[in-house]
């Protein structure tokens, strides 16, 4: 028995030069692209949210005064460094078109004079040295535990700006009863600028943003003490002699 033997033809394929060519040149223009986003500045630098550390120390501070390249800061990079700044808190950082970068700065803001050191206690409670650079700030005149001081701060930060700058002084004054027993550790007397005495406790702080109202509204003329330490939102006022 005989058996038709089959040959099979093979073809070989053929390389396709042009389009061979085509992804040749893409990859070399990505590439040369990627290389030329590395190796660009960055043209142009804009600072927001910032009042007390400057432009140019933020920029010093996180090593952009060679205006490196544009794709190697990053806002990890940013953070850390400009983070060993007491006065930062936060930094948030973009990337915006034509080469620039955008820096949004939230800062631990002075607060208050601690008196017993000479020091400035910022938002967060942190103690900086007194340089004289921070004007209109109010004094603590005496000794509080860090936590109490540390919160106060903290608490105190959010008040309207106006309001905090109507305080002169203030005083822990924790409150006691008949037995000489502490009921509150957490008041303080906030002597105003214009002669008023305000006890608010640390609960009861953000009370301080209606201070100008309640003056205004119930046309406290004479002076006196402001109790915003009461029991929920309400408040008395005693004019000096009567209490």
């Amino acid at each position: 028995m005989s058996e038709n033997v089959k040959t099979k033809i093979v073809k070989k394929k053929r390389i396709n030069f042009a389009r061979l060519l085509v992804v040749v040149l893409v990859l070399y223009i990505l590439v040369c692209f990627i290389i030329y986003l590395y190796k660009e500045p960055i043209r142009h630098i804009e600072i927001s949210g910032n009042r007390y550390v400057s432009d140019m120390d933020i920029i010093r501070g996180a090593n952009l005064d060679d205006y490196p390249s544009y794709v190697s800061v990053t806002n990890k990079k940013v953070n850390k460094l400009l983070k060993e700044n007491p006065l930062i808190n936060k930094v948030t950082l973009k990337h915006g078109i034509y080469f620039t970068i955008y820096i949004k700065v939230e800062e631990n803001i002075p607060v208050f004079i601690n008196k017993s050191t000479d020091e400035v206690c910022l938002s967060n409670g942190k103690m900086i040295p007194n340089e004289g650079k921070y004007l209109g700030l109010p004094v603590l005149l005496n000794s509080t535990t860090e936590e109490i001081r540390t919160n106060f701060a903290s608490k105190f930060a959010t008040v309207k700006e106006g309001v905090r700058l109507m305080v002169n002084e203030i005083e822990y004054a924790p409150s006691y009863n008949s037995k000489n027993q502490v009921i509150d550790d957490k008041r303080f007397l906030l002597s105003m600028t214009d002669k008023n005495l305000v006890y608010i406790t640390l609960l009861k702080v953000n009370l301080l943003d209606s201070y100008l109202d309640i003056i205004a509204t119930e046309k406290l003329k004479d002076k006196g003490t402001l109790y915003l330490d009461g029991d929920e939102t309400r408040h008395s006022f005693k004019k000096f002699g009567d209490e």
